[in-house]
């Protein structure tokens, strides 16, 4: 009754009753699978990730063998660390505490299926872009040593994303859009 009746105030545009009314049947059913999955659309919708993020790992707790939600918690980090375009960058000591957890949250979906696509080519872009990141730190380095020893870094985070989308690769993909983005960044790693 509580998802019915939220879902009618959605309906009518009414985000604080709709969303009041999913709080509401989480107290009275906080193991209701549905409950928790439409509070975590809604916070993640608004912006709310740390709620969002509270919501899935509670929805692991109770289904800690689908990969479904460590891979969603790595995708949050993820947007938290590479917010994209016209959004303010996070500063690099949470950049990397923001890549660090994305990249804990899929290898997590990965040990629970190794041949989860979404996860093994979000880990690899995941990488990539840290490389990239890392890449405009080092290009700037006038120490002769020490740009080699930071290149060899960059040169190794480069390597894990390869590796990660040539299984991607292997696994494939129906998405023809996102095939062809793999193997576009394939071909820049490989050159």
């Amino acid at each position: 009754l509580y998802s019915l009746l939220a879902d009618s105030y959605l309906k009518k545009g009414d985000k604080d009753k709709y969303i009041g009314t999913i709080q509401k049947g989480r107290v009275a059913y906080s193991n209701d699978k549905q409950l928790i999955l439409s509070e975590l659309n809604f916070f993640i919708e608004a912006g709310r990730y740390k709620e969002a993020i509270t919501n899935l790992e509670l929805a692991m707790g109770k289904e800690p063998n689908n990969e479904i939600y460590p891979f969603n918690i790595g995708v949050i980090y993820d947007n938290m660390a590479n917010p994209g375009e016209g959004k303010t960058a996070p500063a690099e000591k949470e950049f990397n505490e923001f890549v660090d957890k994305a990249e804990a949250s899929y290898k997590k979906a990965l040990e629970v299926n190794p041949s989860y696509f979404d996860a093994l080519y979000n880990i690899g872009a995941l990488y990539f872009n840290k490389a990239v990141k890392q890449s405009e730190i080092v290009n700037n380095i006038k120490d002769n040593a020490k740009f080699k020893t930071e290149s060899a870094k960059v040169d190794e985070i480069f390597k894990k994303s390869l590796k990660k989308k040539k299984k991607g690769e292997e696994i494939r993909t129906n998405d023809i859009g996102t095939y062809k983005n793999l193997i576009s960044t394939l071909q820049k790693l490989y050159l």
